[in-house]
């Protein structure tokens, strides 16, 4: 019963695949199950000073949840660099500061996993606002959650020339030349990128750049929603980029799952128009930043959004989502107005 409530929470969807767990992954969890009963209650022996009643296969590791404690730990797989576990447990204790956030409650000293509040609630894509296409009727929400982001840490500033060339280092395709397939994509998004490199220094908007924490994957697939109480998800990928990564992000995601029924493009305008505003309201230094022209914003974000998917292991998953993401930036391009990449 337990398992099947967790499978049941919504703490990512109503559904096995969605939720990255085998069959054999919920046999295997219900046998724990039965062996604590089996054992009185007394807690299996494990290396974690917390049991969960699941385990979860997610990206390099596990997440076990414990039902009776509302509890989620984050188990890194021994593949993990500790640099790489480090990083990801840094980045939850300061979301925690984030009040959408999960409450951050603790870490082992060298960081083989952390554990935080877990979140109950309806998942975000499946609340009666998202499967209707009203997503953006959560404007307010995403607004106060970003800018409580923000002020979660310093601002970085960063010269725009060596920091575009950062985030399109061709030595994020080392792990790319396995197949000839992989060799295959590898070109087509290795041109794409360099073209989106190419456009922004044609058409630097400033000099310097001041950038902000952002989630970096924030959307509705990451959001849990109970009554009133909108709170966000999974922040182990909190990194500096450009104030508007983060709500372009929010209606990027909608457009690519096709949960979003309506003129997209004039979303992402609309979004990013009263971010903005809100965004200087409050953080007046930001004025450079916030002031790009649009175009380069949403090219800049498509630009970190590939950095992002680039640092992933290579799968033929990866490469299919990479893909359909770059038609989706063009897609955007043409319904914004802005001539083509290789037309400019």
């Amino acid at each position: 019963w337990r398992a099947a409530r967790v499978l049941l929470l919504s703490y990512r969807k109503h559904c096995l695949g969605s939720l990255g767990i085998s069959f054999k992954d919920a046999v295997v969890a219900v046998l724990m199950l039965i062996r604590h009963k089996l054992s009185g209650g007394s807690r299996p022996s494990t290396a974690l000073p917390v049991f969960g009643n699941i385990a979860i296969k997610v990206h390099k590791g596990h997440k076990i949840f414990d039902l009776d404690s509302l509890t989620v730990t984050k188990a890194f797989g021994t593949d993990v660099p500790r640099a790489e576990a480090t990083v990801q447990t840094r980045a939850c204790r300061q979301a925690s500061n984030v009040s959408a956030a999960p409450r951050f409650i603790a870490a082992d000293s060298e960081h083989l996993w952390y554990t935080e509040e877990f979140i109950p609630g309806i998942h975000g894509t499946e609340t009666a606002i998202s499967t209707s296409g009203g997503f953006m009727e959560y404007y307010a929400d995403v607004e106060g959650c970003l800018l409580d982001l923000i002020d979660a840490g310093p601002l970085k500033t960063v010269d725009v020339v060596p920091h575009i060339e950062e985030i399109t280092a061709s030595q994020l395709f080392d792990e790319w030349d396995k197949t000839s397939k992989a060799q295959a994509a590898a070109h087509e998004v290795r041109h794409y990128q360099v073209q989106l490199e190419r456009w922004l220094l044609a058409n630097l908007a400033v000099d310097r750049l001041q950038l902000v924490l952002t989630h970096g994957d924030f959307a509705l697939v990451n959001v849990i929603v109970a009554g009133n109480t909108f709170r966000v998800i999974d922040w182990e990928g909190i990194r500096y980029g450009n104030v508007y990564g983060d709500c372009c992000n929010f209606v990027f995601v909608e457009k690519y799952y096709d949960r979003a029924r309506t003129d997209v493009s004039s979303e992402m305008t609309e979004m990013m128009q009263r971010y903005g505003q809100a965004v200087l309201k409050r953080f007046p230094d930001l004025r450079d930043s916030v002031e790009v022209p649009q175009e380069f914003a949403m090219r800049l974000y498509y630009l970190e959004r590939l950095k992002l998917l680039l640092e992933r292991d290579v799968s033929a998953n990866l490469i299919s989502v990479i893909r359909k993401s770059i038609r989706m930036f063009r897609n955007f391009d043409v319904a914004a107005g802005f001539p083509a990449l290789d037309e400019e």
